[in-house]
């Protein structure tokens, strides 16, 4: 069965994207890549909106899509680790407990991948997972 044409696009986007784009480097307008690609509208915003889902791409309204910082340091975040549907999956019962919640300025790093000023707060959310009562991951 051939897979759906918008999903095929999604992996020549993300080969360009890796092979000719910076983080937070601008990609061409939407009407530019159905150019591009020979593909109609609907394909490409079906393929930006999958690529904007998995935190690939990010759009500022009125300014255009940009390349995630995220995107170049992490190879495939499609399959990004679901740790209740990885529990479940095992037959285990997922619960988790809320450790604190702070309102901070994060390191410079986490500003850039976030696209924020230097001065701007993010939540800082600590908790404990656990499976069948026992502690399996602290994030």
């Amino acid at each position: 069965m051939n897979s759906p044409l918008y999903k095929k696009l999604i992996k020549k986007l993300e080969s360009y994207i890796k092979e000719d784009y910076q983080p937070n480097q601008q990609l061409p307008s939407e009407r530019e890549l159905v150019q591009m690609f020979n593909v109609s509208r609907s394909t490409v915003r079906l393929t930006l909106r999958d690529l904007e889902e998995r935190g690939l791409i990010y759009r500022l309204h009125g300014k255009g899509t940009f390349v995630s910082p995220i995107f170049i340091k992490q190879t495939n975040l499609g399959n990004m680790y679901s740790f209740s549907n990885q529990m479940s999956t095992e037959g285990r019962r997922p619960t988790t407990k809320n450790i604190s919640l702070e309102l901070k300025i994060p390191p410079h790093g986490i500003t850039q991948q976030l696209n924020l000023s230097n001065d701007e707060k993010t939540f800082v959310l600590m908790r404990l997972r656990l499976a069948q009562d026992e502690p399996v991951l602290y994030s």
